[in-house]
């Protein structure tokens, strides 16, 4: 592989690909593409020469120094023997004994040997169903009965006007605005209107509707953040992120929930954040109004009313969630984490970066913001770079809406130095449950994430605990966050795929994390869960394993590595041990698949530089006319799906603003 890889790390890096997915007889009595999903190997799909340039084009240099080392060690026998027991190299082994060395890895004691177990396996089975070949297809669709992407029959639609580089460094502008999504969108159409001269400036690039892929590994490179493989440090969590213009309202699951009253009444009393109920319980119905926050009902597809099914019987509470949507239907939905090619999702692209643009504001795509320039220590414009071309904007005003992990970046590469920058980082850790079910479930189809499990959302009395919910999955993200127990389990269960319910566990968390910047001057998150979120973790995971058995699932498991489904069939005394299981098996970095969509706190706001990074007002207490608007500005974290709670903020921030100017 050029030169990132040698030949002996290349040629271990094949047979790691091939032990996670290799060759195995067929089961009698199936399809010709059954028979060859169960024959095909990774590296007869060409998974390896994948996985390589995933590793090349995105994991960290860190990330790829050690992912080096460790396929050097293995192709040298005695170096070898140290992770292994065996004296051969890894590749010379034969496949009983190279699986089990990675079954040992998976459940070690040792956190390097199980952070590089889960790089490896998330990555190979994630491009084994999701990569597509010179036919624009893959191979294993069928087997999987995955009906592939949607085709986009959208006819072309007027686009949004977008400047070069020249045409933005020589205008004139009243305030740039760092980042397009729920937060950045709301702030720029919030000022335009009031008649100040706008520009967004947007890391990502502009993918109308008509344009849209709904293949799964191409809209990861196209739409998220890091290609879809971000990670914390850790690799401990895999982390969702929109990088496209419009942000995390291009791909995010449409969840419209208000900040709680709880949380809102926490922000003021703990941060001294006095009427910021008040102010944001006023802009709430003009943000949902404007994204038709809950304008029609959602017909429920078959994970959420499995959900629902199992919460009733148990007497859970449960309730519908309200979407920024118009127009769903139950086939042709599901695909929307990949944008949504009907324009059915009252996104940004939809609402407020129109609204933005007919008042006059411009809109620069794919330029990275590298810092705000400062003069007399006020905000002045920025520096960025353009397609690899260096540009200087001037501008009164600098909001900062980059999210709230490119947001602390960049005000740290400008020069501040308020402690509160960077830290309190809050994730909603997630995990998963599944269930197998006798019907088709198809956890791709129809709208997504439409209910909700409310049983569990205060665990503690003071407002932390889990929201239970579903997730629109499909194979490349199945794949590469299920545990994997051995390779003919890993295709028994993706060949049942189309029958199973999963359920995510959103943990509001009270422990935080840190955003730092690497060598490069990039951000780096490091998180570790808190003991506490642990325990509701794991008081959600049981109850969401009881939802799948009151709904009709046949067998039921969570997501903790070296962990065995379990039969129902087999008894509720086993079903009960089970469950004593699972929870003895605790929450363990690398060992439990944790995930995160949602990235919070990271430049909150308090009454004092000392709690925080910035003011009631939005404004940073170091720099004047420096601001941030999105989720970083979070005291805590919000407990719900964040949207609509960033929307609030930008909008009364940016609203005060214009105000003052």
């Amino acid at each position: 592989m050029g030169h990132f890889l040698n030949d002996d790390q290349y040629f271990t890096l094949c047979a790691i690909c091939d032990t996670l997915i290799p060759s195995l007889p067929a089961p009698n009595g199936v399809t010709d593409a059954e028979a060859e999903f169960w024959q095909r190997a990774a590296s007869d799909y060409g998974i390896p020469k994948e996985v390589t340039k995933t590793l090349r084009d995105y994991a960290p240099p860190d990330q790829q120094k050690d992912i080096k080392l460790l396929l050097t060690l293995l192709s040298k026998p005695a170096s070898a023997f140290l992770l292994t027991g065996k004296l051969n190299a890894f590749k010379d082994l034969p496949i009983e004994d190279r699986e089990r060395i990675l079954q040992r890895w998976a459940v070690s004691q040792l956190p390097q040997l199980r952070q590089a177990f889960q790089g490896l396996k998330r990555l190979t089975h994630a491009l084994f169903y999701s990569y597509v070949d010179d036919t624009n297809s893959n191979p294993n669709w069928e087997a999987i009965a995955y009906p592939g992407p949607l085709e986009n029959t959208k006819t072309p639609q007027p686009t949004l006007p977008t400047l070069t580089a020249s045409q933005a460094k020589a205008a004139a502008y009243d305030v740039i605005v760092i980042g397009s999504g729920a937060g950045g969108a709301v702030a720029a159409a919030t000022l335009a209107k009031a008649g100040q001269r706008v520009l967004i400036v947007e890391k990502g690039a502009y993918h109308p509707e008509h344009t849209l892929s709904t293949r799964e590994a191409d809209a990861f490179e196209k739409l998220y953040e890091n290609a879809g493989v971000l990670t914390t440090k850790d690799l401990g969590l895999v982390v969702l992120s929109g990088a496209t213009l419009g942000g995390g309202t291009t791909i995010n699951w449409q969840g419209s929930f208000e900040t709680p009253d709880s949380v809102l009444a926490e922000w003021e009393d703990n941060f001294g954040l006095t009427g910021i109920g008040d102010h944001m319980r006023k802009s709430f119905p003009a943000v949902q109004g404007r994204c038709s926050v809950g304008a029609e009902p959602t017909p429920h597809n078959a994970p959420n009313l499995a959900l629902a099914a199992g919460a009733e019987r148990l007497n859970y509470e449960v309730a519908e969630i309200k979407r920024n949507a118009l127009g769903c239907s139950y086939d042709d939905c599901g695909w929307c984490s990949f944008g949504c090619i009907h324009g059915a999702k009252q996104s940004a692209l939809k609402t407020w970066l129109p609204d933005a643009v007919a008042a006059g504001a411009d809109i620069l795509v794919n330029c990275e913001v590298e810092r705000v320039t400062i003069a007399q220590n006020k905000a002045s414009g920025i520096r960025a770079l353009v397609n690899g071309e260096a540009l200087h904007i001037k501008a009164k005003h600098v909001i900062v809406a980059a999210g709230a992990i490119h947001t602390p970046a960049i005000l740290l590469r400008s020069g501040l130095k308020n402690p509160n920058i960077g830290r309190h980082l809050r994730l909603h850790p997630v995990t998963a449950t599944r269930g197998l079910y006798a019907h088709k479930i198809e956890t791709w189809r129809g709208p997504m994430m439409s209910i909700s499990c409310d049983e569990f959302v205060d665990l503690d009395g003071n407002g932390y605990g889990c929201k239970i919910e579903t997730p629109p999955a499909h194979p490349g993200l199945i794949a590469g966050n299920w545990p994997w127990l051995s390779g003919y389990d890993h295709k028994l269960q993706m060949s049942r795929m189309a029958n199973y319910a999963a359920h995510i566990i959103l943990t509001r968390d009270m422990g935080s994390g840190q955003v730092k910047l690497d060598k490069r001057g990039q951000p780096e998150m490091h998180y570790k869960l808190h003991p506490k979120d642990a325990q509701h973790m794991q008081t959600a995971i049981i109850a969401s394993l009881r939802m799948h058995q009151a709904a009709g699932a046949t067998q039921v498991g969570s997501v903790h590595s070296g962990m065995p489904l379990y039969n129902l069939a087999d008894g509720q005394a086993g079903f009960e041990e089970f469950l004593a299981t699972v929870k003895q098996a605790g929450v363990r970095t690398n060992h439990i698949g944790l995930f995160s969509a949602h990235q919070m706190g990271t430049a909150r706001m308090a009454h004092t530089p000392k709690l925080g990074a910035i003011t009631p007002d939005c404004e940073t207490w170091e720099v004047s006319n420096l601001h941030v608007m999105d989720s970083a500005t979070f005291p805590t974290a919000s407990g719900v799906n964040p949207m609509v709670t960033i929307m609030a903020v930008a909008h009364q921030a940016a609203t005060r603003l214009a105000e003052r100017l």
